[in-house]
């Protein structure tokens, strides 16, 4: 058995060189070949650099599982509308910079470890991704079954895939594990076996109180029978934590970018975020039902995503979701919106304004650009008031922007 896993990793590392010598051999025609591989992060790091400066070029995959790791992805900067504000993002696919590119998946799998962004499209315009699923190896949330009440009524009684779902039950709280992470999950949203659909009646299930047995079992001390219509055994809490540091792939200042055939199966935050970007696509090349694109739960998994599917704030152009299928969120589908600021001063010429964020999700990540037009509106009334040009932007600190005017 030992022998076996030596080979094994000697094939994944075989994969691995092959496909960084196919990069340095094929980057002058245009196209870059990665192999699949027990941990592809370099190869496809070196292959997008090569395509950046190139000037841009196809980046070929295939068939297969690329392995991604966070401990060896690019480190980046960026505010992230709607997350939290971590100090930065591993990045696995760092595709800042870069235009004129097309990353054509063939139907490989990226397969990520620990807390990483997927993508990174910044500072770049026409951009075709295709073909593609992303998931992760320890998901971020955690599937338990139930088993049934305990004997006096008032507990249930649950069961995890620890191969799949590692934990530890550290002072009554439940903590993800594996792949360096250690989160707590304290919610829990109850979903039907049969159905895939949310136990009617029921919301987010506060999960404080847990005991781990020497079965393997976990007690938690609520009667999950009288929540909402009530859970029945087999049914399947998704624990999650209220954390959401990284989107899976992230639009900053895109232009013409198009997901096509692309499906995702897990993030540690919104599936997809594009935020002051232009014409941003997500579509199937088939009808949503056959699922080639969209945002769902992997084979044999009832979650997909602890927050919403995808979120547009301040994208302006054409923004397109066509034949995409969601299922497993814990919140929205699709999120078109902007982010208003609240003006705090004005000066005495009236041609600078000091506005602020107001969220703790959403400050810090350049709404306004110089040359834009801004529209004000009537924080009591909502009614629209004039539309004013942007001549340039100054951020005395991370909450807080003046515009000249």
């Amino acid at each position: 058995m030992h022998t076996n896993k030596k080979r094994e990793c000697a094939r994944g590392w075989v994969a691995l060189l092959c496909g960084l010598a196919a990069s340095a051999a094929l980057a002058a025609s245009g196209t870059v070949f990665v192999a699949p591989g027990t941990n592809t992060t370099a190869a496809i790091k070196g292959a997008l650099e090569q395509l950046r400066a190139a000037g841009g070029g196809t980046l070929k995959l295939a068939p297969g599982d690329y392995h991604l790791f966070a401990a060896e992805a690019e480190r980046v900067v960026l505010r992230v509308s709607n997350h939290d504000q971590p100090a930065d993002h591993p990045v696995a696919l760092p595709l800042m910079g870069i235009s004129n590119l097309t990353l054509e998946g063939n139907g490989a799998r990226l397969l990520l470890h620990g807390e990483a962004m997927v993508g990174l499209i910044k500072d770049a315009t026409n951009v075709f991704i295709r073909n593609l699923s992303v998931d992760w190896a320890r998901p971020p949330f955690t599937e338990l079954v139930y088993q049934g009440p305990t004997p006096d009524g008032k507990g249930g009684v649950f069961s995890c895939d620890r191969a799949l779902y590692p934990f530890t039950v550290e002072n009554g709280m439940f903590h993800a594990r594996g792949d360096g992470l250690d989160i707590p999950q304290r919610i829990g949203m109850a979903f039907r076996a049969d159905t895939h659909e949310i136990v009617p009646g029921s919301a987010d299930i506060w999960c404080n109180r847990a005991t781990l047995r020497e079965d393997g079992t976990i007690v938690y001390d609520s009667n999950f029978g009288a929540i909402g219509a009530g859970m029945r055994p087999g049914d399947v809490l998704v624990l999650r934590s209220f954390a959401r540091p990284h989107p899976g792939f992230c639009l900053h200042r895109a232009k013409d970018v198009v997901f096509e055939d692309v499906v995702v199966h897990a993030a540690f935050g919104m599936a997809f975020l594009a935020q002051v970007s232009e014409n941003v696509s997500i579509v199937g090349s088939q009808t949503a039902a056959d699922k080639t694109c969209g945002v769902f739960p992997s084979a044999g998994r009832v979650g997909a995503h602890t927050v919403d599917a995808t979120h547009f704030s301040n994208v302006k152009g054409q923004v397109c979701v066509k034949n995409a299928w969601f299922e497993g969120m814990m919140d929205d589908a699709i999120n078109v919106h902007s982010t208003c600021l609240v003006i705090q001063g004005i000066s005495a010429d009236r041609r600078r304004i000091r506005c602020r964020y107001m969220h703790e999700g959403a400050y810090g990540f350049g709404v306004f650009q110089p040359g834009d037009d801004m529209r004000l509106i009537r924080a009591k009334t909502l009614e629209n008031g004039p539309v004013l040009r942007i001549e340039a932007v100054d951020t005395p600190n991370e909450r807080e922007v003046e515009l000249a005017l």
